[in-house]
Parts: structure tokens; sequence; C-alpha cells
């Protein structure tokens, strides 16, 4: 056995032991703790309650706020309120909540203890009790009020953010469900690396949409800007979307989009799963596939479009008409000069492109 091996080994060894130890301790307390992996070293929380528990409600009166920086974690709400407060509550092992309004106008929240670098171990449900119970931050913004900036990292809970605007938001939880309603601003981006997407009601100029493990489900969104989908395992929909020229890149998971309008192209790389886009699509777009299968509805006419279609095993059919047998083939289909272009390149799997008009 190497070294490496040999070191990995016992530092897992510890960890187990270290981690039930703090679970049975916890029963025996009549209480139950998490173990903390954070940059200063580990530490047992409290998780149901039975701790210490720091409570905030603060409420900022006749003050000017530019920007917000939320860095929590546990879940995160921000949401339209009749004044900007910040509530909470945090155990006091991870050193309290704190709010404070900077001189260049920026209200920060947070933790003293630092989130970067840390991760979470809870015995009873290793793999999927994540988020870090009784630990929470609500924040209310006075409607009509448009902030330059929006910040929001978590580390262990779900994020929520809904009718407010900003010049930019930005959200982000390392475990937890990402949801997103009825926001205004020029850029936004969502990511959440084990977790759910939802973003419904959104006009941004500019769009960017990230997850590593976990759906996204897109609706009502007006990004003339673009559009940037990441999805690493998990389904992609897209519904009510009107963008411009946008980019989806998938590893595992379908994706879908219904009723969509993509100005300046489309492109789509998906390793495996299926494509099934029906819109309208203008400009210069491509549909990558390494394994599944591609159908296109467009809203136009079939002569607006210059189809290319090149398959190594799988069907293709292009304005109903069938081109080839199975294994596959090269395809083109329409005038070089047509102001729209379609190019599809499937591995494996059948493709089909109809038009509407």
């Amino acid at each position: 056995m190497n070294s490496k091996l040999k070191i990995t080994l016992i530092i897992g060894i510890i960890v187990l032991v270290c981690g039930v130890a703090v679970h049975a301790a916890g029963y025996m307390s009549g209480g139950m703790k998490t173990l903390m992996f954070l940059p200063d070293g580990p530490r047992a929380v409290n998780t149901d309650g039975s701790g210490r528990i720091e409570k905030v409600d603060q409420t900022f009166e006749g003050v000017s706020v530019i920007s917000l920086d939320v860095e929590s974690l546990g879940s995160v709400t921000i949401k339209e309120g009749p004044a900007l407060s910040v509530k909470g509550q945090v155990p006091l092992d991870l050193g309290g909540l704190k709010a404070e309004l900077g001189p260049d106008g920026t209200l920060t929240v947070g933790h003293s203890a630092k989130m970067e670098g840390s991760f979470i171990i809870n015995l009873p449900d290793i793999f999927g009790a994540r988020k870090l119970h009784h630990s929470f931050v609500e924040i209310t913004v006075p409607g009509g009020v448009s902030l330059s900036a929006i910040t929001c990292d978590v580390a262990f809970g779900d994020v929520s953010v809904g009718g407010v605007s900003a010049g930019a938001i930005i959200v982000e939880s390392e475990s937890g469900h990402v949801e997103v309603d009825g926001l205004a601003c020029g850029s936004f981006n969502a990511h959440s690396s084990y977790g759910d997407v939802d973003v419904s009601n959104v006009g941004a100029q500019e769009a960017a949409v990230y997850s590593e493990s976990g759906s996204v489900a897109i609706t009502g969104l007006a990004a003339p800007g673009g559009l940037i989908v990441d999805s690493s395992y998990g389904d992609v929909r897209l519904d009510e979307v009107d963008a411009g020229a946008s980019k989806v890149n998938m590893n595992s998971g379908d994706f879908t989009a219904d009723t969509v309008s993509i100005a300046g192209g489309l492109d789509i790389r998906s390793d495996y799963g299926n494509v099934e886009i029906d819109g309208a699509i203008s400009g210069d777009s491509s549909v990558t596939s390494m394994s599944g299968d591609v159908h296109l509805l467009l809203s136009g006419m079939e002569d607006e479009y210059f189809t290319s279609v090149k398959s190594d095993a799988g069907e293709t059919f292009i304005g109903g008409r069938q081109f080839g047998g199975s294994i596959g083939g090269y395809t083109e289909k329409g005038a070089q000069t047509a102001p729209n272009r379609i190019e599809i390149n499937s591995n494996y799997g059948d493709v089909r492109v109809d038009f509407r008009g």
C-alpha cells in the first residue's frame, strides 16, 4: 500500500471516529450535533436547537444602502418588505451572526466563522442531510429600491430570492435548493453545487445558471444579452424564455425547451441525454449530442434554414422526410444563403428537424 493511500485511510478513519463520538455525545446530552470542518479546524455544532442560539433582529431606518453582501452557513431568504431589515439565528458555536452597514453603503451579513473551504458531516444521513438546521437569515429590501449589487453565498442551506432588483445579482449555494422569482437586474448568476435551481419571472440583460448536481428549471426569463446554462448531472428545462445568443452545456440529463425564442444562435452540447426544442431560433446554431435523440420543432419556414446533420448511428428526418438509414451519414438541406443555419452532430441517436411554418 502506497503512502498516499495510507494517509487517506487514516484521515478517513479519524473523521469517522470523531463523527461517531460527536453523534453519540449528542444523543447522551439530549441534543443532535453535527461535525463541521471549518478552515480553523473541526467543530461540533448543535443542529436541533438544543444548543445556544443567537437571534438577530435589526431594522435599518433612514440609511442609504448601495449593495447587499450575504455569506451564510445556513439558509437565506431575500425578499421585498416594508423596510430594510435582517432577521436570523445561528448557533453560537459558529460565532454568531452579524449585520453591519459599511461607510460605502454595503450591508454585510455573515458569521464570524468563515465558511470558505468548510464541509459538514451529519451522521444520521451522511449523504443527504447537508442543511445546517436552525441556522437561517431573512433579509427584506423596501419595494422600489434598486441596489447596485446583491451577492448571496450559502454553504449548507436553501436560497430564496424574490421581488428585488439590482444591477447585478449573484446567488450561490454549496448544498441546497436555489429558488429565485420576480427579479429585475442587469446581470443574473445562480449556482448550486448540490441542489436544484429554479428560476422564474426574471428580467436581466444577461443570465447564467450553473448546477453541478441537480435539475435546472427556467420559466419566464427575458435576457436579450444571452443565457448560459451549465449542468453536470440533472435535467434542464426552459419554458417561455426570450434570450439573445445562448449556450447550453450538459454532461448527463435531458434538455427540454418549450415556447422559447432565441435570437443570435443557440449552441447546445449534450453528452448523455435527449435534446428537445420547440420554438423560434434565429442565427447560426449547433447541437452536439454524444448519446441521445435530438428533436427540433422550429417556428419558421423550412426554406429559412440551412440544415446539416452528421450522424454516426441513428435515423435522420428533416421536414418530415427521411435521409439515409439507421447507420447514420451526412445530410444537408436548404440553401447556403438561408438566413439561419442549424448544424447537428449526433454520435448515437435519432435526429428530427420539423418546421411549423
